[in-house]
């Protein structure tokens, strides 16, 4: 069986390692000799098999980190894997391996779920960033991106042809047995016939949270009342509660929580108000447990769930507009009901975790 070397360098936890995770795991299980150099943090956070071998290494992104490149060299010689696999945080994520990994010693696959470079605002700089990322993916053999928005962009940006990219859609595991947290109601002083609009999401820059508690605003004011339930943790954290604190006594900051699906199960409309995204395991989780959505159309979200059948779909950046979708759900139980229904049936046709598993199986094999 192929020995297959897993590369992240991700210190955060969102969709991306959530991704990587179920991954390898799964590899592990189907009888791949797996191997995974991460972040302490990393292995700190998530439940790994067992049977895969580990490396902790606090990563730095620098291509003169020495005492970094020579235990990855290590690492490369010991291992002789035939895959490398690296997942992509960022586009410069596989300098260093790329750098070892030259001349070529073995197959490099790259799973891109961010692939933005940050602006700058010399000019050259810019382009020398640009033609040095270029030159980084040129050395990679197979990508796997999870929408065909985010292929069709990292094509254009990158000049990377189509026939090297392939689209795996994010799969999500079925959480049977999985019941609401009974006491969720009473930890937060929400009354049984009070609903519920929650949003699950890291409290950083794009992901639209100002928006939602503007909505929230024009609820409120519009004599609409719930309880709000913003579920995830970040630094934009005391900021947001601040300017909650003005808005309503109904948002409830929950902080980050572990099994965020016996939350998920208590909404009685699910919100995501992102600025920009790839394909969000947030969605894929509200779809499996058969609740509402409201949702901004960004990216590869349209893939996911369709206007009007499975999801209500807004622009990004117009709390009105997310304000009176979840007012329409909440008003019609038999539109929140379609919703749902439609959601979870499109989950169970397209985004099991095993069709992601096998489809990426088969970029391995080629």
């Amino acid at each position: 069986m192929k020995k297959l070397l897993f590369y992240s360098d991700s210190s955060s936890f969102g969709g991306a390692e959530t991704y990587l995770v179920a991954l390898v795991n799964a590899l592990t299980k189907k009888g791949f000799n797996v191997s995974l150099i991460a972040t302490p943090s990393f292995f700190s956070k998530f439940k790994i098999n067992n049977s895969i071998t580990i490396y902790k290494m606090m990563l730095s992104k620098s291509i003169f980190d020495l005492v970094q490149l020579l235990r990855m060299r290590k690492i490369l010689n010991e291992l002789q894997p035939d895959i490398l696999h690296i997942n992509f945080g960022t586009v410069y994520s596989a300098i260093p391996l790329l750098l070892l990994n030259f001349p070529k010693r073995c197959k490099v696959i790259a799973s891109v779920h961010s692939y933005r470079l940050p602006d700058s605002k010399y000019p050259l700089i810019a382009f020398f960033r640009k033609m040095l990322v270029r030159f980084i993916l040129s050395k990679i053999e197979r990508f796997i991106l999870t929408s065909e928005y985010s292929k069709n962009e990292f094509c254009r940006l990158y000049g990377i042809t189509e026939d090297k990219v392939d689209v795996i859609y994010n799969g999500l595991a079925d959480e049977e047995g999985v019941v609401e947290d009974s006491e969720i109601r009473g930890k937060y002083q929400i009354k049984s016939d009070e609903k519920i609009v929650g949003l699950v999401s890291r409290l950083v820059n794009l992901k639209g949270l100002e928006c939602f508690i503007e909505a929230i605003d024009i609820l409120e004011k519009k004599g609409n009342r719930a309880k709000y339930l913003i579920v995830g943790d970040g630094y934009l954290r005391d900021k947001l509660q601040r300017k909650s604190a003005s808005v309503s006594k109904n948002i409830i900051f929950v902080g980050h929580i572990e099994n965020t699906e016996k939350f998920i199960k208590h909404f009685d409309v699910g919100v995501f108000c992102s600025e920009s995204e790839n394909f969000p395991y947030v969605i894929l989780e509200y779809m499996r447990a058969a609740i509402p959505i409201v949702s901004t159309n960004v990216g590869g979200i349209p893939e996911m769930v369709r206007h009007m059948e499975e999801a209500l779909l807004v622009p990004k950046k117009m709390p009105n507009m997310i304000a009176d979708s979840i007012r329409k759900i909440l008003n019609n139980n038999e539109l929140a009901r379609d919703l749902s229904a439609q959601a979870r049936q499109r989950y169970e046709a397209n985004f099991k975790d095993h069709v992601m598993i096998s489809k990426t199986i088969e970029v391995i094999n080629q």
